[in-house]
């Protein structure tokens, strides 16, 4: 199984210019323990927990008024989209990590894979593949569904439950009303 197979693709960037406090206000209302540095699709850096106190309180920045640039880690572990499941977690159990950015070949962000994925990723039954489609007409008028988008859904138990999935991350990706206007359907199928 692949990691673009299991991964989150919503993941959220912090500006570098992100005062410190700001950052650990992200942090603590989310939960998380790091915050990906970057913009677009670009990863610059991550900012852990450790970072803020070690780096910036620690040395006596001012919290609200230093960037996260300053104080950030620029050596970002990362894993490819197309790799194996094993080898993220691989890297994950040798560097003790828990998240790891998940990048295209071309060294883009396109998502973030958790240990919690990756532990059962390997064992787990194949993921569903959600295909999301717009039906057009050939110039003799006969429909063909056109797709839009595929996503895999791992860790439900029905075809209905990985539609629902699938709707809620490409709405949260691409915005509730734009989406709904343009997809006409949506095929489920075991994924490979």
């Amino acid at each position: 199984m692949k990691v673009g197979q299991i991964m989150c693709r919503r993941v959220d960037l912090i500006d570098p210019s992100t005062t410190v406090a700001a950052a650990a206000r992200k942090m603590r209302d989310e939960d998380l323990g790091c915050l990906l540095v970057g913009r677009s699709d670009l990863v610059f850096g991550i900012i852990t927990d450790r970072d803020i106190v070690v780096r910036a309180l620690a040395n006596g920045k001012n919290p609200t008024r230093e960037p996260v640039r300053n104080v950030m880690s620029t050596e970002v572990l990362c894993c490819f989209e197309d790799q194996r499941v094993e080898e993220a977690a691989s890297v994950m159990e040798e560097h003790e990590i828990r998240r790891l950015p998940v990048l295209d070949r071309r060294e883009r962000l396109v998502g973030i894979v958790s240990l919690s994925d990756v532990s059962g990723g390997a064992s787990r039954k194949k993921p569903y593949a959600v295909t999301f489609y717009k039906e057009l007409a050939d110039s003799c008028g006969t429909l063909h569904e056109v797709p839009l988008r595929t996503v895999y859904v791992a860790d439900v138990a029905s075809e209905e439950e990985a539609m629902a999935a699938a709707r809620l991350d490409v709405e949260r990706d691409r915005g509730t009303d734009r989406w709904r206007g343009t997809a006409d359907g949506c095929r489920v199928d075991r994924g490979h």
